[in-house]
């Protein structure tokens, strides 16, 4: 593959369609979290793959302010502000069997739609998924597993569509959730480290007018 040392902004794809496919490429710098973004798929570019890459000790792993983009079988770890942040309302990103290690924030989605299935979410300084967005945010089969949070939710309202299902959420240091927001929140047959139902609810913390169906 490809190896490139970011000293300030990585790679840039701007009005690209469809047939853009990055596969095995590197993108790092030599000083933990000291160069921004690994790889920006900007306003204008859509159908992009990044496939089996790696972004490594940048501020930001990935950025996602495009259309919609699939990130699959990669390893973005050691990122000082976030691995992958979604922040595009034209989005429709697929996130999947990705390896997403000891950022700071594992993933966010402050904009848009997104599925985000079959991802090792570990070692967070904060929250390992982040979710601010009102879009449909579908979270299948991720295991969360010793973030300082697993996963965040704040938001004025949980977006129609919106589900957490079937993850393995656990060992997480502070709690497993924490839900801000309203309306009502399907988080049903996901595994929370516990069958003690107290031990779950005390995992979980819900504030405002939230309820987590679990």
């Amino acid at each position: 593959g490809i190896t490139y040392n970011a000293g300030g902004s990585g790679i840039t794809l701007l009005q690209v369609r469809d047939s853009v496919i990055l596969r095995g490429v590197t993108v790092k710098t030599a000083a933990s979290g000291s160069g921004e973004t690994g790889v920006n798929v900007v306003s204008g570019a859509a159908g992009v793959v990044i496939d089996g890459c790696t972004a490594l000790s940048l501020a930001a792993g990935i950025e996602l302010s495009g259309g919609a983009t699939t990130i699959k079988k990669s390893s973005i770890t050691s990122n000082s502000r976030v691995g992958i942040q979604a922040n595009s309302a034209s989005g429709n990103h697929m996130i999947a069997d990705n390896l997403i290690s000891s950022n700071a924030v594992g993933i966010e989605v402050t904009n848009g739609s997104i599925t985000i299935l079959r991802n090792t979410i570990q070692g967070s300084t904060f929250d390992g998924l982040r979710i601010k967005s009102g879009g449909a945010v579908i979270m299948k089969v991720n295991d969360l597993r010793s973030n300082d949070t697993g996963l965040t939710f704040d938001i004025g309202g949980i977006g129609t569509g919106t589900l957490f299902r079937w993850n393995n959420v656990t060992g997480n240091t502070s709690k497993n959730a924490d839900v801000i927001t309203t309306g009502t929140l399907d988080a049903q047959y996901n595994w929370w480290g516990s069958t003690d139902l107290g031990v779950v609810n005390g995992s979980i913390k819900s504030s405002l007018s939230t309820a987590i169906d679990f």
